[in-house]
């Protein structure tokens, strides 16, 4: 079960260039909504993005 949760945050309609912010702040919302009800499943890849996984599995067993 492998889910990459990249998606197009490179700015608003009006091109105020402000992408990674607003990217963040969703992946802070999405992990409060997410990790409190079955603990830590979005997972910040470096370099990459994010990845969905189920919590307490280690990222080599997927």
């Amino acid at each position: 079960m492998f889910s990459s949760l990249s998606g197009s945050f490179s700015g608003s309609a009006r091109g105020s260039g402000n992408g990674p912010v607003r990217c963040s702040q969703a992946i802070s919302y999405l992990r409060r909504k997410i990790d409190n009800e079955h603990g830590p499943m979005i997972h910040t890849v470096r370099g990459a993005g994010y990845m969905l996984r189920p919590a307490g599995t280690h990222p080599c067993s997927i």
